[in-house]
């Protein structure tokens, strides 16, 4: 007989069976203290033995090529060509003990067969039965002890660690009855500091009334573990280096191991890096992150101006939870905006014949284009062009835009046109150019060549956008009832006001250009963050996506957290944003204008040119990339917070968030006394 853990003798022996050879005599088989405990099993149950007495056992008349045998209630002892192999239940999933180490192999395998098929047969060693109950039964987590911090004391991000000096650490008196005469039992435990390792004499103990009394640490700089205390300046110059590098946790334990080297101090003695893991995520969630670093003061709760973008900063998926439903009232389904009341309403012929006169194809029939044009807002510009033969190039790019696919809105807004319909077949006056210049650069690059011919013939266009932007108007903001705030997302100072709601538009299939986002993100990790800025540059929160970025998640934060939609949304993909919500809730974002920020304007091909925030002199001033270099500062964290669980991640980012915006928000002239303070360290240290 021979065992698993000796693969060499095993696999020789196993060799001479198939051949029908016996070792030779002076063959000395391996012993080990597997062979020893079933030979012991053996004294006691003589049928083990020899394998001819097995081939009578009543429950291997069913099965020839195997044997099973009970060794314990939940253990099984598996016979398969001359090799015993003890299987087990472990952690919800059949293991052995075979050279393999797998879960899955020809024994588990073995006993995965007789399980299912254990209703079939009435002989079947005990255990089986109680095998099949323990794969049955769900796991619960957390079974095992974990240990945890009894600091519970929040703490200041402003805080300036102190310097522990007595030897002795006692807790205060009992917060409930006051008695300091408590019996207290004390304990050695190491003290871990930035530059020393040092012995400790903690105390804890009950109270006569009965409550527990332990050193929280506060008041001593020290964060207390029960087994090991850590400085709270030790952990503090880790978050530094965290919030202004993104160091990882590991690279910073490991230049502390080398500090204590040049201090004369062991390596040896600190504290395990899983021990320093577990410190510092217990000071973290004590930190005390205040809600008002999540706004600006000059553009308050609910910003005017948004910049948002996505980032593909996630964690792993397995440890995401339910996010919750933002929607409510899901058995009414709200009608949004239709294409024919959001365009200039012309057939799609008449679009791409036109497009084709004005780019001046050879095959285009002119008095086609004449006669389909009848009727529409396009007819007199398409007969005098045609009668010319010729089209001016402030006529083309004004048609170019207009014709295209996004809303006529995005074009003009309501007050330029109605002052252009106002002028009739007048000339554009200083205040009419100045508003299109200002609001509409489309229409005022248009209006810097037209002349009086050009009015009657560019007013059919201007009323029926009029006509577009009344129908808009007489949208409503739908109800959309109310949902439950959802954990995934951080935005302290956006609330949820109410739920997003189910629309028509949602069940609806999508078009061959899809809206979804097109970036390559890790197959095991979360698709990333969504995060929201004012144009001073101040974080307003994160969403966590837990599915990949859309303009759905834009859509759902405006229009549950802002009980009035922004005046300007500059998004990348802000072009599918105006029309997703369009289709959905045009009386909430009636009044919005969506722009793409400079940098990723380059990418959009097919878009209105009113989309570019670049044409916009309001905007001049702004910089429509925050939200884009803001999330160039989060892509530090990548290495250390992607494989955090979600509440560890939720809570790093935040952290990483609140520090940029004190640091924002004393460039814009906007500081506490607390952040005075802060700032002022902070370019002590770092230089700026």
């Amino acid at each position: 007989m021979t065992c698993s853990c000796n693969a060499i003798n095993m696999d020789y022996l196993l060799t001479l069976s198939q051949s029908s050879l016996s070792p030779p005599q002076d063959f000395l088989p391996s012993t080990c203290l597997h062979l020893e405990a079933v030979e012991q099993l053996g004294a006691e149950l003589d049928e083990w033995l020899t394998v001819s007495s097995l081939s009578g056992h009543e429950y291997t008349k069913a099965h020839q090529d195997f044997q099973l045998f009970s060794v314990s209630n939940d253990v099984l002892l598996v016979l398969k060509n001359n090799v015993f192999q003890s299987v087990y239940v472990s952690h919800g999933k059949l293991c052995c003990d075979c050279k393999t180490h797998h879960s899955h192999c020809d024994f588990t395998s073995i006993v995965q067969r007789s399980i299912n098929s254990l209703e079939n047969s009435a002989n079947n060693p005990d255990s089986l039965a109680v095998m099949s109950d323990l794969l049955d039964t769900p796991i619960t987590t957390n079974v095992l002890y974990q240990q945890k911090s009894i600091s519970s004391h929040s703490l200041s991000l402003f805080c300036n660690p102190v310097s522990i000096n007595q030897d002795c650490i006692m807790p205060s008196s009992c917060p409930v009855c006051g008695d300091g005469g408590a019996e207290l039992v004390s304990a050695v435990v190491p003290f871990f500091d930035s530059f020393s390792i040092s012995n400790k004499q903690l105390y804890h103990g009950r109270c006569k009334c009965g409550t527990t009394l332990n050193v929280d640490g506060y008041k001593e700089g020290v964060l207390n573990m029960g087994t090991y205390l850590v400085s709270h300046r030790l952990l503090a110059e880790y978050m530094m280096l965290f919030l202004q590098a993104g160091n990882s946790m590991y690279s910073f334990y490991e230049l502390w191991g080398w500090r204590l080297m040049i201090e004369n101090q062991s390596m040896l003695l600190r504290p395990s890096y899983s021990q320093f893991r577990l410190a510092w995520l217990s000071y973290l969630q004590l930190i005390e992150i205040k809600d008002e670093w999540f706004s600006c003061p000059h553009c308050g709760p609910h910003p005017n101006v948004v910049v948002c973008d996505g980032i593909s900063l996630g964690y792993p998926k397995r440890y995401v939870r339910s996010n919750g439903s933002a929607n409510a009232a899901e058995h009414i389904l709200l009608k949004g905006n239709s294409s024919t009341d959001r365009t200039l309403g012309i057939s799609a012929q008449v679009r791409k014949s036109v497009l084709k006169f004005m780019a001046k194809v050879d095959d285009v029939d002119v008095q086609s284009i004449s006669s389909i044009a009848q009727g529409t807002c396009l007819e007199k510009i398409v007969t005098h062009a045609s009668q010319a033969n010729h089209i001016p190039d402030y006529w083309i790019d004004l048609l170019t835009n207009i014709l295209k696919m996004s809303p006529i809105t995005s074009v003009v807004n309501q007050q330029a046109i109605d002052d252009v319909v106002s002028l009739g077949s007048k000339l554009p006056d200083s205040r009419t150019i100045y508003v299109l210049q200002h609001n509409s650069p489309i229409f005022f690059n248009f209006a810097k060549y037209m002349c009086e011919e050009d009015c009657q013939l560019v007013l059919p266009i201007c009323l029926r956008i009029l006509e577009v932007f009344n129908k808009l108007q007489n949208h409503k903001p739908h109800d959309t009832g109310s949902a439950a705030e959802q954990h995934l997302c951080c935005l302290p100072m956006l609330p949820q006001l109410c739920g997003r709601g189910s629309y028509v538009a949602d069940s609806l299939q999508p078009s061959k250009h899809s809206l979804s986002c097109s970036k390559v993100f890790h197959s095991s990790l979360t698709p990333g963050l969504f995060t929201l800025h004012c144009q001073h540059g101040i974080c307003y929160g994160f969403q966590a996506l837990d599915k990949v970025e859309s303009p759905n998640t834009a859509f759902t934060i405006f229009r549950t957290r802002f009980p009035k939609a922004p005046s300007v949304i500059i998004y990348d993909n802000a072009c599918h944003l105006h029309l997703y919500s369009l289709n959905r809730d045009p009386g909430f974002f009636k009044n919005t204008q969506f722009l793409v920020d400079k940098f990723h304007w380059k990418n959009h091909k097919g878009c209105s040119d009113a989309y570019n925030a670049r044409l916009y002199p309001a905007l001049a001033g702004v910089n429509t990339q925050v939200a884009e270099q803001s999330n160039s500062r989060l892509n530090r964290l990548r290495g250390t917070v992607s494989y955090m669980t979600e509440c560890n991640f939720m809570k790093s980012v935040k952290l990483f968030v609140s520090y940029k915006n004190i640091l924002q928000r004393a460039t814009v002239g906007v500081k506490s006394s607390q952040e005075e303070e802060y700032v002022v360290r902070h370019r002590n240290i770092f230089g700026r």
